[in-house]
């Protein structure tokens, strides 16, 4: 067993474990260092009972001779009370997505409520750009998971979905491993320069 380890287990700072374990002569470099079965006992009855505060009813003690880490926020559960909302046109192009890549055979979608609200959210990003769900669905099944603001500037630079997802030819032959939308994800290409490129290829066929 490695030191961090057995402070995970006894609850305690492991920079607290591993001065107590030097203190007492131990083999111990670093958190990471291993302890024999011995040294783990040692450690274990060598602790010192500090005076302990009222701890709360659901509230461990904590363990004798060491600092404590603080305790961990209870998880927030916000669910949304009342009807469902019935999601608009363009959301649900993003919960028929989320549906189809979920193999629900091995994973469990979050309640609908959740995903209604997640999908609105994409919803609004791509209206911020003007797109009607039809657009969003043509550019999302054509290049996967590109983002509004990119679908947007290679729309306004005169590409169409299926344009974005060619792999431009050079005069050489050579192919680019990646598709024009992907080049201009990643800030490689411009979307202006994306179709300056697709236009002198298209010139040379």
């Amino acid at each position: 067993m490695r030191l961090n380890d057995l402070a995970r287990q006894m609850r305690v700072d492991v920079s607290d474990l591993l001065t107590t374990a030097r203190e007492l002569g131990l083999d111990v470099v670093s958190p990471t260092s291993p302890v024999s079965a011995d040294d783990e006992w040692t450690l274990r009855k060598t602790a010192v009972i500090p005076p302990q505060r009222s701890a709360s009813p659901n509230q461990r003690p904590a363990p004798p001779g060491f600092r404590t880490a603080p305790p961990r926020p209870a998880p927030h559960r916000d669910r949304p009370r009342g009807p469902v909302p019935e999601p608009s046109d363009l959301a649900k192009v993003f919960l028929r997505r989320e549906e189809a890549k979920t193999d629900t055979r091995y994973f469990n979608l979050p309640p609908r409520p959740v995903r209604i609200r997640y999908a609105e959210a994409s919803a609004r990003e791509w209206a911020k750009h003007w797109f009607t769900a039809q657009e969003a669905e043509q550019w999302l099944t054509a290049n996967g998971g590109i983002s509004a603001s990119v679908a947007a500037s290679l729309r306004d630079a005169g590409l169409t979905p299926d344009d974005a997802t060619v792999r431009i030819r050079t005069p050489r032959g050579f192919v680019h491993k990646l598709p024009l939308a992907i080049r201009v994800s990643c800030g490689e290409l411009s979307a202006t320069e994306a179709a300056a490129e697709l236009r002198e290829m298209k010139a040379r066929a």
